[in-house]
């Protein structure tokens, strides 16, 4: 076949989909560990505390929605690629690897970067191990997003 595929709707809007999927499960996961590990040793961790927050409510149903949808989403397209194999050099595909990479890179700096300023101005290393620095380590960075509303790492 021709050197570009090209790139049908179908298929833009499955690996877009699949990416969102996979962001916001990924966003989920950070949400319920940080809320789990603040309820279990941070300041909130008092006996008659409400263990479902809203925050882990909704950390909890979207993993339970958005996983799944994932893992059949990528499963789709799979096998579409293993049908058309030049579909693999897709444009889309890409990009949206690309893109979460420079993603990556641009939330894990800021964040990790706070994180070490915030531990080192003071001197309670047992935090950081049991993760009440890291929350406040993650909270200097700005949130972006349908998950503004949390204090913790958001996609």
């Amino acid at each position: 076949m021709s050197e570009h595929t090209k790139v049908t709707p179908k298929d833009f809007f499955l690996w877009v989909g699949a990416m969102a999927a996979l962001y916001f499960s990924v966003g989920s996961f950070i949400i319920l560990s940080f809320e789990y590990i603040e309820r279990l040793v941070g300041t909130t961790a008092v006996i008659g505390y409400d263990p479902y927050s809203d925050s882990i409510r909704f950390a909890i149903a979207s993993l339970i929605v958005l996983f799944p949808v994932y893992v059949i989403i990528t499963r789709m397209l799979q096998g579409d690629i293993r049908n058309n194999p030049e579909k693999k050099n897709i444009w889309v595909r890409k990009w949206l690897i690309f893109l979460t990479v420079f993603g990556s890179a641009h939330l894990l700096l800021p964040v990790l970067s706070c994180m070490i300023s915030c531990t080192t101005e003071r001197d309670n290393a047992r935090g950081l191990v049991l993760g009440r620095e890291l929350r406040v380590g993650i909270s200097c960075h700005p949130p972006v997003g349908s998950f503004a509303h949390h204090r913790t790492i958001v996609l």
